[in-house]
């Protein structure tokens, strides 16, 4: 499967992000670790989404000069996006996800990923039922 022809439903996206931690396993405190590797929530979201981590800053996108690639481009990280609001309306629900920018989202994402307690298992499975609520 290539960027191109990558299912963005939320549901798929999730289920692809969970895949990600099981195979490379859950990092803490960046979105990648490239030295043992593993991914944190957002990161393997973004992956999931054939993006980069880099991709959730602000800044113009990556291909800003092939307007089709671009369009692609945002395609996928507002597909990410939404897999993140999801997931956080699923694992903090009193917390308003629609209401936080991509920023806020990350950032409560992050002290969620990154509590000392949390293990890949309970994000794995967080984010398999958050795909299940997406479709049901």
């Amino acid at each position: 499967m290539t960027a191109d022809t990558l299912d963005l439903a939320i549901s798929a996206v999730l289920q692809r992000a969970a895949d990600t931690i099981d195979d490379w396993d859950l990092c803490k405190g960046d979105y990648t670790d490239p030295i043992d590797g593993g991914f944190c929530t957002a990161g393997a979201i973004a992956h999931a989404c054939a993006l980069d981590a880099s991709d959730w800053q602000d800044g113009h996108t990556p291909v800003y000069n092939d307007p089709d690639e671009n369009t692609r481009w945002l395609a996928r990280r507002a597909a990410a996006l939404t897999a993140l609001r999801a997931l956080a309306g699923h694992v903090l629900p009193f917390t308003p996800p629609e209401d936080m920018s991509r920023r806020e989202l990350i950032d409560l994402i992050a002290l969620w990923n990154d509590d000392e307690d949390r293990t890949a298992e309970q994000v794995v499975e967080a984010m398999r039922a958050a795909a299940s609520e997406v479709t049901a």
